[in-house]
């Protein structure tokens, strides 16, 4: 093999990869780290270089459900503006300083996978684990340079990482792929739902995997892929099998979204109307374990 070769396989390889540690950071030529919480947290704290990107203004409120992610046009826009350079790779962190941040990062990765770009990592341990090892950080506002929208035009959109309503049904219908709840157990089973949802309970045919089983205890950072597929079933073939990750409000799910591909599993998605559009749809089939 020549060095040219092996070179080119290390970064295809590295292009792959869900996630970054820490000591790696700086091993991804051009890379842009891309911060996802809001805008105070940023200004206290940031990796140094860091652009920022609030995770939340990516999404709202159509139709009646909550938390559904812009129109592509708005998404482009607000992309640009945080300055986010599709050609260069991305490695996407939040605080994880508590359980709710890493569905912050988690939820951007899926989005940036979604519309196309093409080499998207993330941070595994956060600002946290950054802050923790001695590392530099910087404080004060973002100074982006805004990209062109059009520098976006390019991009292949991933039908496949977004699944709609209709494609739930039909993955239920058809029963080929599984469909994945990544809320609490309480939840699954229909003990308790949130306001927004009319109707307690899951999807029909769902599997119950509550996103916090996906993490260590404490970090947050993701167990490794053989570990987590020794928390799935047997039956589950990352190879071929397609799933479908679905919580509340799409944001749990991402959390789902990324164990599933660090597992190995190429036909993920995220049912970014989850149960915010599901349970309140009376056409759309729900059980609970005790149906």
């Amino acid at each position: 093999m020549s060095m040219l070769f092996g070179i080119a396989m290390m970064l295809g390889a590295v292009a792959e990869q869900v996630l970054v540690q820490t000591d790696a950071l700086g091993d991804l030529p051009k890379v842009q780290p891309v911060d996802a919480r809001d805008l105070d947290a940023f200004t206290e704290a940031h990796l140094p270089g860091a652009l920022h990107l609030d995770v939340d203004e990516l999404s709202e409120t159509r139709e009646g459900t909550v938390g559904l992610l812009k129109p592509r046009e708005e998404l482009y826009r607000q992309l640009g503006a945080a300055g986010l350079d599709p050609r260069r790779p991305i490695v996407v962190y939040s605080s994880l300083e508590k359980s709710s941040d890493l569905k912050q990062a988690t939820r951007l990765f899926w989005i940036l996978e979604y519309l196309g770009f093409s080499e998207v990592h993330l941070l595994d341990g956060g600002l946290r684990k950054w802050r923790a090892e001695g590392r530099p950080v910087a404080t004060g506002a973002p100074t982006e340079v805004p990209v062109e929208v059009a520098a976006y035009k390019h991009l292949t959109i991933k039908e496949q990482r977004h699944a709609s309503r209709e494609e739930v049904l039909n993955m239920q219908s058809s029963k080929q792929g599984i469909i994945v709840d990544l809320r609490s157990d309480a939840l699954f089973r229909g003990e308790s739902k949130k306001d927004f949802i009319a109707r307690s309970g899951h999807i029909a045919g769902a599997e119950s995997r509550p996103a916090p089983g996906f993490v260590e205890d404490e970090g947050y950072t993701f167990k490794g892929p053989e570990v987590i597929r020794e928390l799935l079933d047997a039956t589950h073939t990352a190879s071929d099998t397609p799933v479908v990750t679905y919580c509340n409000t799409g944001r749990d799910a991402t959390i789902g979204y990324v164990a599933y591909r660090i597992a190995g599993f190429k036909e993920v998605a995220v049912y970014d109307g989850s149960m915010a559009e599901w349970g309140n749809d009376t056409t759309c089939p729900m059980t609970t374990p005790k149906e």
